[in-house]
């Protein structure tokens, strides 16, 4: 089964998560056993360890905004391939429409009112009229709405994958420090 979105995370996401989730895990129980265990001047100084708790509550706050920012990627490829399906069948329909259009030509609408046999007749052709462009315009107004919508879908797809850039260079730059 394909996940939609994957494609555009990072490779190797998984994996790293996991080396991450697992050094952390040694970080936090080897901290606790120094401090349970040890004596208070074994396991180097106040100041590492605070600097190593500091640095995995980082990681850990970067990693839980990495895995928010994904299933929002994931919430909103799914509203840009709505959108997108929207503007494909939108474009269907107002091709028969332009196709309907030029084939009756601007003239075919004068002379259906001016081939009127009365006022009324008249009258009704012309409400007729008036009804078949609003509904050209609706569509044609339907049409240019879904574009705009999937363009800003685009863009916020676009927008969270580089946030979850961003949050993995901070997990890796934490993980660069701790181990320095």
């Amino acid at each position: 089964r394909k996940r939609v979105g994957v494609s555009r995370t990072f490779p190797g996401s998984a994996a790293l998560r996991l080396t991450m989730t697992l050094f952390l895990s040694v970080l936090l129980v080897a901290g606790g056993a120094a401090r349970a265990g040890a004596d208070p001047d074994e396991g180097g100084t106040e100041k590492l360890r605070s600097t190593l708790e500091a640095t995995a509550k980082a990681h850990i706050d970067a990693q839980a905004k990495l895995k928010k920012s994904i299933k929002k990627q994931r919430r909103l490829q799914a509203e840009l391939q709505r959108a997108e399906k929207d503007v494909t069948a939108l474009t269907a329909q107002v091709q028969v429409l332009a196709a309907a259009s030029y084939q009756r030509g601007r003239l075919s609408t004068a002379g259906a009112l001016l081939n009127s046999i009365s006022p009324q007749d008249f009258l009704q052709r012309s409400a007729t009229l008036e009804l078949l462009a609003q509904r050209d315009s609706r569509r044609l107004g339907d049409l240019h709405r879904a574009r705009e919508e999937a363009s800003r879908a685009k863009l916020a797809v676009d927008q969270e994958i580089r946030e979850q850039r961003k949050q993995t260079a901070v997990m890796a730059q934490k993980k660069k420090d701790a181990e320095a």
